[in-house]
């Protein structure tokens, strides 16, 4: 999970993705948000990192492991002049050392 996180600051893409199972599944709750399937999809879903401003980032305030499953309260910070902070629950499970699905759930 760490390098994921680390993967993901530091907006390097590839890397990002290989931290995540050939198949993953993403599902995210948040009104107009695509699903996700496949690793293949997650690099095009992703490829906003390539334009993020250099400060974007997450930062994890707060992280429950249950056996596979990890679910991380998350900041993202950066986001631009004059943008507040987010936040963020991901719920992720994590097999063979891959993650294979992630939910986001609702925020509203």
């Amino acid at each position: 999970m760490q390098a994921q996180l680390e993967a993901y600051n530091a907006l390097n893409i590839a890397l990002f993705a290989s931290c995540h199972s050939a198949d993953i599944k993403i599902k995210n709750s948040q009104e107009g948000a695509p699903d996700i399937i496949g690793q293949k999809s997650l690099v095009k879903a992703y490829q906003f990192l390539k334009t993020a401003p250099k400060s974007f980032k997450v930062i994890l305030e707060n992280r429950i492991v249950n056996g596979p499953v990890v679910v991380d309260y998350e900041r993202l910070t950066g986001l631009g002049e004059g943008r507040d902070d987010m936040f963020a629950v991901a719920v992720y499970e994590v097999r063979n050392g891959k993650i294979v699905s992630i939910w986001f759930p609702p925020t509203k």
